[in-house]
C-alpha cells in the first residue's frame, strides 16, 4: 500500500512546479513541429491537409503530470464564405495562421483529445505528441463535409458559434435554402451565431446574404 500511495503522490504537482515545464513543452512543441510538417504560431501548430485546415496544441495540467493533445479541423472552403457573409472579404488575403487565431473565423471542430505520456524532458514529450498527431491524421477515413456538418450539429448546443461553421458548410455544399431556413430558425430563438459586429449578428448577416 505504501508504494501505491507514493506512486499516486508522485504525479501530484503544484502550479509553481508545473508552469516552467508547461512553458518549455509549448516551446518544444512549436519548435519541433516543423520537423513533422507543421507550422507554428503562439503555441498552436497548423497546416492544410487535402483542403482541410488542421490545428494541434497541447494542454498541460498545472495540478498534475498530465498533458493532452488536441487536434481540430475545418474545411478550407468555409472561412472565405464566412468572411463574405460578415463583410470582411479582405481576410482572404490573411496568412494561413489567421484561420487559427483570427477572432472572425469559423470555429474548428475538435477531432481528437488524447493523453500524452510525459517524459522528464519536455522535448521528448513534444516528440511523442507530434508522433501521435501524425498517426491520428494518417489513420482511418479522411474527413468529409457531411461528417463535419453532422459533428458540428452535435456540438451546437454547447458551442453556439459553431453555427457559423454549419451555415457555411451548407453553402459550400450548394444547400443555400437549408442554410437560410436554419438561420431563420436561429433568429426566431434569439440566437446570434456567436458573432456580433456593431449590433449586427452573424445570423442577421447570413439571412441578408442568403
Amino acid at each position: 500500500m505504501m508504494t501505491k500511495v507514493h506512486a499516486q503522490l508522485a504525479v501530484v504537482a503544484s502550479p509553481k512546479q508545473r508552469r516552467p515545464y508547461a512553458r518549455e513543452l509549448e516551446r518544444a512543441f512549436q519548435n519541433l513541429g516543423k520537423d513533422f510538417g507543421w507550422r507554428g504560431v503562439q503555441g498552436i501548430l497548423f497546416k492544410e491537409v487535402n483542403q482541410w485546415f488542421v490545428t494541434s496544441h497541447l494542454e498541460a495540467s498545472l495540478l498534475s503530470q498530465q498533458t493532452s493533445l488536441i487536434v481540430s479541423t475545418k474545411p478550407m472552403a468555409i472561412d472565405p464564405i464566412f468572411w463574405d457573409i460578415c463583410g470582411f472579404p479582405e481576410n482572404k488575403d490573411k496568412p494561413l495562421s489567421f484561420r487559427a487565431l483570427g477572432a472572425w473565423t469559423c470555429p474548428a471542430l475538435e477531432m481528437v483529445s488524447a493523453d500524452v505520456a510525459e517524459a522528464a524532458d519536455a522535448s521528448d514529450t513534444a516528440t511523442t505528441a507530434l508522433t501521435m498527431a501524425g498517426e491520428l491524421l494518417g489513420a482511418g477515413t479522411p474527413p468529409s463535409l457531411a461528417w463535419f456538418e453532422a459533428e458540428c450539429r452535435k456540438a451546437w448546443e454547447h458551442q453556439p458559434a459553431i453555427l457559423a461553421s454549419i451555415i457555411t458548410t451548407l453553402v459550400a455544399t450548394e444547400r443555400r435554402r437549408e442554410a437560410l431556413e436554419l438561420c431563420l430558425e436561429a433568429k426566431a430563438r434569439g440566437e446570434t451565431g456567436g458573432f456580433v459586429n456593431a449590433g449586427d449578428s452573424f445570423v442577421q448577416a447570413a439571412i441578408r446574404r442568403l
